[in-house]
């Protein structure tokens, strides 16, 4: 059996109305243009993958996948396994 240990991050971009990017922005901000002006937000996601596992049984893959993610102190929010 074989897995990927994918990072999936997700960027978003705010903008004012004259095109210029808004680096700090308001909680209360970022929901008025989501809501209201949704061309002034871009979202990018990006996938990457970051390690090719293989084990004998899925409980050995994600036993392996636990390890790894605290051995290198990754957040586990970011990433997944994709079985194939």
């Amino acid at each position: 059996m074989k897995a990927e240990i994918i990072k999936e991050t997700i960027n978003t971009t705010y903008k004012d109305e004259n095109g210029n990017i808004i680096n700090e922005i308001t909680p209360q901000h970022k929901l008025m243009i989501s809501l209201y002006q949704p061309h002034l937000c871009t979202i990018e996601n990006n996938i990457e993958v970051v390690e090719v596992l293989k084990a004998k049984t899925k409980k050995e893959m994600e036993i392996i996948y636990h390890n790894y993610m605290n051995i290198n102190k990754l957040n586990i929010e970011n990433y997944y396994l994709k079985y194939y």
